[in-house]
């Protein structure tokens, strides 16, 4: 009987897109679902006639705005599935032009009219096939909008039936690949795989193996004495091999790393044992490299650069099978015919200045000179051509960026060789003859010509080609690539032999002895075979030696890893501080970035590597990873040309684009999209990886679970657009359907519009700033902001700056930060920092995870996007074991994963489960009346303390922009009127009065919060009734005891420094928290209110007995009046004040101190609070009492200051592993000498 799964779907979900599948049966042969098209909308606000809609759980149509869902089904691999869509339901929608968006390079969304072909006249399509994590799928587009005749049709739902060929059971996945599987495919984790593949272990593995850095072409030679460990050994057991020799390509996977042999020359004296005065001579090359040419006049050999490093990896093995040796030609004089007497050298000349990614397809990225505008320019260079005879070749790579006629004239030490044009875009190499060429000293001058009309050069590198005397002193390079003459021949040199090796090398892995009885001539034969090839001429004295000589144990990876859920790919300088992740589980695992690059490049670094590796965990692993983390920044500069910036873990980039996506790690094996989730912390110092890591653990263990983990924070940006005049809706538009339709009920939605706050003179709008600081300082589940933005800021009104990071003071609290916006994500640049990384290292808080763009993005996607992540982190009952990087991924992917989507960064620890409360508990739902006590029931899930908040209804209202005075809808900003706990037993109940004058209506909320030591819950009642009620008579305010801390009781106290209100307020009727004018819980300092409701609580199980505790900082010496305002839930006010008198304060004192982060490595801060101003020292000694260094007269403000120690002494060099003493003392000390110093203790870890 034919296997059939039915899966029917409601709130139960398994996938977002399967939200709308009400019935999927999947089948031997086929899948068949019924996919229903709801919240079809129009997008408001395009100019002119255009038209555009989105439709729930929809992406986009590419760069049209008609929506698209994308729908994953699990099929045989191979397989060649047929699609059937059958529309039910099929109606007229409206005419028009639909629109199209594209983003401009100030990251404006352009709307324009939709090319014809663009738009979608088939209801459906399949779009691909291939493999994702071994199993088999198709991805599906379904159009619920299509062009039919120049009309726009929908359907209220489809019918579809993908057909495949017949392969037997799918088979049921699980663990972390299964959970995936349910929230990819439609049908679940039932799929067809390919088999695991089984791999030999690492070439590498189970031998000793010294690693050798070389970074230019030459005759080298090592000693037992650099080798030590295998000296001793039998000569012949000595084996060298190296790798590419070259960057890896765009498809490292269908290269696999082997390891080359390398022939070696071997002088042991003749016992056969490498003894440590024993040498072993190779020929080898750096990562800079000549490709062979034919003649000197029409192709002249090429020259390439590696763009991630400039060292080459020799690896020399012993004790195992023979190593390859070189062959020795013999070199005797036989008569054979004379080669010229001098011969071609070459040098390259280039510099990089000016990064040219995305403009020219220079192989580097780089120029070296860029001429722009109508001007002519002119630009000059030196160089050196020693023993050269005078004439040669010259060599020059240009490119212009404009279709136009382009001219230059170049001259050679003042002697015009060239005066050309050339036409196109295409890159320009020119060859001329050159004369005059002198040994040193030689200039070349490059005129370009713009007759007045604009045009953009650029200059990539120029060669010089010397015929050359053969009298090159030290070690000496002959081309021999300009010669066609392969057979024997005679070749003589003019210095001296008799103490030299002469090798006749045809690249990394070609190279033979030839030896010789004459000091100045000798005969040599070129293999057929070899493509390039040159004789290297060296003395012993001048033979190069390795930049670096190390010990390792590759092999790890292939040798000993077969699976892990969550790996760890740190740069070298960060492998030690992740390893408290490692800890966490066995199925978690750590790989050092030097491992990646050895077993899969051959010891040179270079990010494909890690591409490989991701093939190869896919093929192979069991379990496939779920996350992937790169430990380490990375910029686009990684050989430092123009910043000295370290780029840790390099940047990879989708196509040729200038777009850095960290996806490309993990799209392999010619797949089109990324097959496990990624994130980076990118880091540049080892203290903010500690920070990073210290809340990551915290963050896991739950032991700052409070409220905020129930509250989402959303931002928009307003209608105003820098560039055009049009209103922008869209961004509070979209903010305001994501918090409304797209939070469970468990979460309460927090609003930050830009659109409720006024513009200053400069356009900014500090009032939102400040209050979009206060709102994420309390703490968040999750921080989301939709609007335009950059690396630094948030919206062009400033709601946030880069250096407001400080300020962020959520301490433990910390949101899952979203930045829907352009290059708030770009962390790349090796001159700036940026907002999504920078949330993550806050030492004030920020945010336990940042996601941004790298570039520009586009704002309706960005909406979709956002809506997709929720669907996955929010679906409570479908999969609360994915990670927050897999949330993101899996969003991506059902967006239609395009270049917008893939440029999102994930800051941080991905492979975190966000801190959802999954657990929840019983409570009422009973109708909330105004002006009446209530109480709500349940039961908990043990004994404990509930933490409950009640608000008021929220209302329908509508904004209407300034300029074209357009309407956004949105439901108000909702009072709080009750903040209490309750002790459940583990029944509860709890009583609250509802003012009278709170909104009524449908929309009310009471949140309801149970945390004990092991267990995190929550509830809600929203969306909640709340009806007016009838309240019984009542004519009396509050009760007020009010009082200054530390004084209770005192009349008119003395005080000085910080200032806290204290007060307890009682009321039958409830005190009234909901902050209306006038009726509002205030306190007034000398006659300047201040709402203070949000800082009052309810005693435990009280509903008319609270307490309150604001701070008002410190006051003007002088007499004061202190008022506190309060009214009850009836509007019945009371007043209470107090007179105090703040006197000067002449004392000094030191409080709160501590450092941070402390164990440190790189540096720490040390903090303190000081209750005036005034200088202070900090001095740090070893525990001997020896003084490290000393820092003198710093100008401490009165409260909250700090000092960085970058755990160095006086003279600048690094402080030891141990422990150190430090001391904050007054600069001079007070009249009392009270808490004028204070010590503490700082652990400096190194871990080398």
């Amino acid at each position: 009987m034919p296997f059939l799964l039915i899966l029917l779907l409601g709130s139960g979900s398994i996938s977002s897109t399967a939200m709308q599948a009400v019935r999927v049966e999947v089948g031997t042969s086929s899948t068949a679902l019924t996919w229903e098209c709801s919240g079809i909308r129009s997008i408001e606000g395009l100019p002119g006639s255009l038209t555009g809609y989105s439709a729930d759980n929809c992406g986009y149509s590419g760069s049209v705005l008609l929506p698209e869902a994308a729908l994953y089904f699990a099929i045989p691999p191979g397989a060649r599935p047929e699609l059937e869509i059958i529309p039910e339901g099929v109606r007229y929608l409206s005419g028009g032009s639909v629109s199209s968006v594209s983003v401009s390079p100030d990251g404006i969304d352009i709307y324009e009219a939709a090319a014809a072909e663009d738009i979608p006249r088939t209801w459906g399509l399949i779009a691909g096939t291939g493999t994702f994590r071994r199993a088999g799928y198709a991805h599906v587009q379904v159009h619920p909008i299509i062009n039919r005749d120049g009309a726009l049709y929908t359907a209220d739902r489809f019918r579809i039936r993908l057909s495949y060929n017949t392969a037997g059971l799918a088979v049921s996945v699980r663990g972390i690949t299964g959970a995936i599987f349910d929230a990819m495919f439609e049908g679940g984790n039932h799929v067809w795989s390919v088999p695991q593949e089984r791999y030999d272990s690492s070439p590498f593995w189970g031998l000793p193996w010294y690693a050798m850095d070389i970074d230019t072409a030459g005759i080298y030679c090592i000693t037992g004495a650099d080798i030590p460990l295998a000296a001793g050994t039998p000569s012949s057991t000595l084996s060298l091999f190296c790798g590419r020799g070259r960057e890896m390509g765009d498809e490292p996977w269908l290269n696999k790393y082997i390891p080359r042999p390398v022939p070696v020359l071997i002088e042991d004296g003749g016992d056969g044992i490498f003894d440590s005065g024993d040498r072993l001579f190779f020929f080898g090359r750096g990562l800079a490299w000549w490709d062979a040419g034919t003649s000197a006049t029409d192709d002249l050999p090429s020259h390439y650069n590696h763009r991630y490093c400039t060292r080459n990896t020799y690896w020399l093995t012993w004790g195992g099978e023979d190593g390859a040796r070189m062959n020795v030609q013999n070199g005797e004089l036989t008569g054979a015919p004379a080669m010229p007497d001098s011969f071609l050298s070459r040098q390259h000349l280039e510099q990089n200045h000016i990064r040219t990614r995305g403009i020219t397809p220079f192989p580097d990225d780089w120029a070296w000179v860029k001429s722009e505008g109508t001007s002519d320019t002119w630009h000059y260079f030196n160089f050196e051509a020693p023993n050269t005879r005078g004439t040669g070749f010259l060599k020059i790579k240009l490119i212009s960026i404009i279709n136009r006629d382009h001219f230059i004239r170049i001259l050679v030490n003042g002697i015009e060789v060239c005066d050309t044009t050339w036409r196109g875009t295409d890159e320009f190499l020119l060859t001329v003859p050159i004369q005059g060429i002198l040994n040193s000293g030689n200039s070349l001058s490059l005129q370009i010509i713009k007759e007045s009309l604009s045009d953009t050069i650029f200059l990539d590198w120029f060669e010089i080609f010397g015929w050359t005397d053969r009298s090159v002193s030290g070690q000496a390079s002959v081309p021999l690539d300009w010669w066609p003459v392969i057979a024997r021949q005679e070749f003589t040199w003019e210095n001296d032999l008799d103490d030299a090796l002469v090798f006749l090398a045809g690249g990394d892995t070609l190279a033979e002895n030839i030896s010789f009885d004459n000091s100045h001539q000798f005969e040599f034969e070129v293999p057929a075979s070899w493509e390039t090839r040159e004789l290297w001429i060296s003395d012993y004295g001048d033979m190069h030696s390795p930049l670096e000589i190390r010990y390792e144990s590759p092999g790890r990876i292939y040798g000993v890893m077969d699976g892990a859920e969550c790996v760890y790919i740190a740069a070298d300088e960060f492998y030690n501080d992740i390893d408290p992740l490692t800890q966490l589980s066995p199925d978690v695992i750590a790989i050092a970035a030097s491992e990646v690059y050895n077993e899969f490049n051959g010891g040179v670094r270079d990010p494909r590597a890690i591409q490989a590796m991701v093939s190869h965990m896919i093929d192979s692993w069991h379990p496939i990873p779920e996350d992937i983390i790169l430990v380490g920044g990375g910029n686009w500069d990684p050989l430092n040309f123009t910043s000295t910036r370290v780029s840790y873990i390099d940047v990879l980039y989708r196509n040729e684009s200038l777009i850095a996506a960290d996806d490309e790690f993990v799209i392999v094996d010619g797949a089109m999209l990324p097959q496990i989730a990624i994130s980076r912390m990118a880091i540049t110092n080892r203290s903010d990886l500690q920070l990073i890591v210290d809340r990551s653990l915290s963050y896991r263990s739950s032991e700052n679970s409070g409220e905020w983990q129930t509250v989402v924070l959303g931002a928009a940006d307003d209608e105003f657009s820098p560039l055009h005049g049009s209103d922008e809706r869209y961004h509070t538009e979209g903010v305001e359907r994501l918090l409304t339709e797209r939070l469970p009920s468990v979460l309460r939605p927090e609003k930050l519009y830009l659109i409720f706050y006024e513009r200053n003179s400069v356009g900014a709008k500090p009032e939102a700033r400040q209050a979009y600081i206060n709102l994420w300082s309390e703490g968040a589940l999750v921080s989301f902001y939709l609007g335009h933005g950059a690396y630094d800021q948030l919206a062009d009104e400033g709601l946030l700056y880069l250096e407001d990071n400080g300020l962020l003071a959520c301490e433990q609290r910390l949101p899952f930060a979203i930045f829907g916006s352009c290059d708030v994500g770009q962390f790349h640049n090796p001159s700036s920092e940026c907002l999504g990384q920078q949330v993550t290292t806050s030492q004030a808080g920020g945010a336990i995870l940042g996601l941004g763009a790298t570039d520009k993005t586009s704002g309706p996607l960005n909406e979709t996007f956002v809506g997709f992540i929720f669907d996955h982190m929010f679906n409570t009952f479908s999969n609360p074991d994915l990670s927050v990087g897999m949330c993101v991924m899996l969003a991506k992917i059902e967006a239609g994963y395009t270049s917008t989507l893939a440029q999102y960064i994930l800051f941080g620890d991905g492979s975190l489960r966000l801190a959802f409360p999954w657990d929840s508990f019983d409570v009422s739902d009973n109708t909330l009346f105004a002006g009446e006590e209530v109480t709500l029931t349940g039961s908990a899930p043990a004994e404990g303390l509930i933490f409950v908040e009640s608000w008021e209804s929220c209302q329908p209202d509508t904004y209407y922009t300034l300029r074209q005075h357009l309407p956004i809808d949105y439901l108000s900003i909702p009072g709080r009127f009750y903040s209490g706990t309750v002790y459940a037993e583990p029944d509860y109940g709890v009583s609250m009065f509802v003012p009278v004058d709170s909104d009524t209506g449908a929309l009310a909320r009471t949140q309801l919060t149970f945390m004990t030591n092991d267990i995190f819950a929550a509830v809600s009642t929203y969306p909640a009734r709340l009806a007016p009620g009838n309240p019984l008579p009542d004519n009396e305010g509050p009760s007020i005891e009010l009082w200054i801390e530390g004084y209770r009781n005192t009349i008119n106290p003395d005080i000085s420094g910080d200032i806290y209100v204290r007060a307890i307020l009682s009321d039958s009727s409830g005190i009234n928290l909901l902050g209306n004018p006038g009726r509002q819980l205030a306190i007034y300092v000398d006659g300047v209110p201040d709402d203070v409701s949000g800082f009052f609580q309810y005693h435990t199980g009280s509903s008319t007995t609270g307490e309150l505790r604001v701070g008002i900082g410190v006051l003007e010496p002088g007499s004061h009046i202190v008022q506190l305002r309060a009214s009850d839930g009836l509007l019945n006010t009371t007043i209470s004040e107090i007179a105090l008198s703040v006197t000067e304060d002449n004392s000094f004192g030191i409080s709160s101190v501590f450092p941070y982060p402390n164990p440190c490595t790189d540096g720490t801060s040390i903090n303190w609070t000081q209750t005036s101003p005034g200088k202070v020292d900090i001095t740090i000694y070893t525990v001997s009492g020896r003084r490290v260094i000393s820092f003198g007269n710093i100008e401490g403000a009165a409260g909250y200051n700090q000092c960085l120690w970058d755990c160095r002494d006086t003279d600048g060099d690094e402080v030891a592993s141990g422990t150190y003493i430090f001391a904050v003392s007054a600069a001079s000390l007070s009249d009392s000498g009270e808490n004028s110093e204070v010590t503490g203790i700082i652990a400096v870890v190194r871990n080398r």
